[in-house]
Protein backbone atom coordinates (compact mmCIF):
# COMPACT_ATOMS: atom_id res chain seq x y z
CA UNK A 1 0.00 0.00 0.00
CA UNK A 2 2.94 2.48 0.62
CA UNK A 3 4.35 2.22 -2.69
CA UNK A 4 0.95 2.46 -4.20
CA UNK A 5 0.75 6.05 -2.78
CA UNK A 6 3.99 7.04 -3.09
CA UNK A 7 3.59 6.55 -7.06
CA UNK A 8 0.60 8.34 -7.04
CA UNK A 9 2.17 10.68 -5.07
CA UNK A 10 5.37 11.08 -7.76
CA UNK A 11 2.96 10.96 -10.60
CA UNK A 12 0.70 13.79 -9.12
CA UNK A 13 4.11 16.40 -9.22
CA UNK A 14 5.03 15.41 -12.37
CA UNK A 15 2.06 16.12 -14.02
CA UNK A 16 1.79 19.52 -11.26
CA UNK A 17 5.32 20.51 -13.30
CA UNK A 18 4.61 19.74 -16.55
CA UNK A 19 1.50 22.17 -16.60
CA UNK A 20 3.56 24.59 -14.78
CA UNK A 21 6.41 24.18 -17.73
CA UNK A 22 3.56 23.67 -20.10
CA UNK A 23 2.28 27.47 -18.67
CA UNK A 24 5.52 29.22 -18.71
CA UNK A 25 6.03 28.16 -22.68
CA UNK A 26 2.32 29.59 -23.58
CA UNK A 27 2.99 32.45 -21.54
CA UNK A 28 6.75 32.98 -23.10
CA UNK A 29 5.35 32.35 -26.43
CA UNK A 30 2.16 35.11 -26.26
CA UNK A 31 4.99 37.45 -25.28
CA UNK A 32 7.19 37.46 -27.96
CA UNK A 33 3.63 37.05 -30.61
CA UNK A 34 3.39 40.78 -28.78
CA UNK A 35 6.95 42.06 -29.55
CA UNK A 36 7.02 40.63 -32.89
CA UNK A 37 3.39 42.36 -33.43
CA UNK A 38 4.85 45.38 -32.71
CA UNK A 39 7.77 45.78 -34.42
CA UNK A 40 5.86 44.92 -37.62
CA UNK A 41 3.52 47.53 -37.12
CA UNK A 42 6.02 50.16 -36.00
CA UNK A 43 8.22 49.29 -39.34
CA UNK A 44 4.55 49.18 -41.64
CA UNK A 45 4.01 52.98 -39.89
CA UNK A 46 7.93 53.53 -41.36
CA UNK A 47 7.51 52.41 -44.62
CA UNK A 48 4.17 54.51 -45.35
CA UNK A 49 5.88 57.86 -43.77
CA UNK A 50 9.12 56.92 -46.30
CA UNK A 51 6.29 56.69 -48.88
CA UNK A 52 4.57 59.92 -48.86
CA UNK A 53 7.62 61.30 -48.54
CA UNK A 54 8.60 60.47 -51.85
CA UNK A 55 10.75 56.86 -51.35
CA UNK A 56 10.83 54.65 -54.17
CA UNK A 57 9.95 50.84 -53.66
Amino acid sequence: MMKSNLLYQEELEASLVTCSAMSALLIDLMGLYGLVEVTVVKRVKESGVRKVMGADG
